[in-house]
């Protein structure tokens, strides 16, 4: 609603309230002259473990909780026994946050135009671990660069000096990403609302976003070489085509390895849908119908091989289908919504629907209304029943 008002604004033909929001932008604020300075005292953080400035290093930063959402924070880098780096929220003893070093892949600096940079003017560092990155912005370049330095000293002595032979503690930290991706993998509650995941009222469950493990700033976008109006859509679908591909060349009958690289690259291109121009789509197409059966097989196959809580079953397949997620577009759609909503979005409606067919929450139903396919094809019933047995899929068709 907020984003149509202010829209709406913009194209009125008389600026007067437009040149308003623009001079209120423009205007320094207490808080602007605050951020990111000061210390630990300023933020009123006294941490229950001590921080030694002599092999420690603290710092304010500005941490990513999810897109569009920053948080300043008190950074502690901790170089000796338990190796890690813990975020304190202001006015906190305990971290809400803490990354071991031996979760680290890679730190590297985001350099990025002004119009693509999330924060204009603050100077941005992206932690890599294998199954989120963690981004960071600093007020000033310098304390970035000191940051980064001594990060990688740190992971430099970690992996070559007190354990040569060891590798990055992904695959045996399960855990560690349990708790995370049930918190949308934020550590608390993420942007989007609980979905109804029963019969009763109060059966709720946070989404489970499963392709969050870069922000948009940090990746490019689908169509960004695209030419000609209709060359969007052709390009859309061989991505989809392609993600599909490589999601199935991972199997949910075997162990899944966090630290294979062709995993991590897996997640970045499922990350890529968060810029999928919906817009771009015509959904009366047979190229649309494609697009999204896709789509759901690749969240469908994605969910099996992080089914946290084991395979679905007639009782948990409700909440499975209806909390598994993918941003796509700027919006959220989970394997209820993608089915009901989108790919029979102009179908009649199921009788007497039984397990595993699993119906979208009533909440969702404008999802019909503008994401609904015209394309339809009496054979999706066929195709979409075939991967509709969760727990052990026959087989698949990946449409072209």
């Amino acid at each position: 609603k907020l984003s149509q008002i202010l829209f709406n604004i913009s194209v009125a033909p008389n600026n007067t309230a437009q040149d308003a929001i623009s001079m209120l932008a423009k205007t320094t604020s207490i808080q602007d002259k605050t951020f990111l300075r000061g210390s630990s005292a300023e933020l009123g953080v006294k941490p229950l473990k001590h921080v030694d400035p002599k092999v420690d290093l603290s710092t304010v930063v500005a941490r990513c909780i999810y897109e569009g959402h920053w948080r300043e924070e008190l950074c502690v880098l901790y170089t000796r026994e338990s190796q890690h780096i813990a975020f304190y929220a202001p006015l906190s003893k305990k971290p809400r946050l803490v990354i071991s070093l031996e979760e680290i892949l890679s730190a590297r600096k985001c350099e990025m135009d002004t119009e693509q940079s999330p924060l204009p003017g603050l100077y941005t560092l992206a932690i890599d671990a294998a199954w989120k990155c963690h981004y960071l912005a600093f007020l000033e370049e310098s304390h970035r660069d000191n940051f980064l330095e001594r990060l990688n000293d740190a992971l430099f002595y970690l992996y070559n000096e007190s354990h040569p032979n060891q590798a990055p503690k992904v695959a045996q930290d399960f855990e560690r990403y349990r708790m995370s991706l049930e918190n949308v993998l934020t550590g608390e509650a993420g942007k989007w609302c609980a979905v109804s995941t029963g019969t009763k009222s109060k059966q709720k469950k946070q989404r489970r976003i499963l392709n969050g493990r870069r922000m948009a700033f940090d990746l490019i976008p689908v169509t960004a070489e695209v030419l000609g109006e209709g060359d969007a859509q052709k390009k859309i679908a061989s991505y989809v085509e392609n993600l599909l591909k490589m999601a199935l060349s991972f199997s949910p009958d075997t162990v899944l390895d966090a630290s294979d690289t062709r995993f991590i690259e897996f997640l970045d291109q499922t990350s890529r849908l968060r810029m999928l121009p919906l817009h771009d789509i015509d959904r009366d197409s047979k190229d649309a119908l494609c697009i999204f059966v896709n789509l759901y097989h690749c969240l469908l196959q994605h969910s099996l091989l992080l089914a946290l809580d084991g395979l679905p079953n007639k009782r948990s397949v409700m909440q499975f289908k209806r909390s598994s997620c993918y941003e796509i577009g700027e919006d959220v759609f989970s394997l209820a919504e993608l089915e009901c909503c989108v790919i029979r979005g102009k179908t009649s409606r199921p009788s007497h629907p039984k397990p595993p067919f699993v119906d979208a929450p009533k909440k969702s139903m404008p999802y019909q209304m503008m994401y609904g396919l015209g394309a339809t094809d009496f054979r999706i019933n066929f195709i979409l029943v075939s991967r509709n047995h969760c727990s052990t899929p026959p087989w698949l068709l990946h449409l072209t």
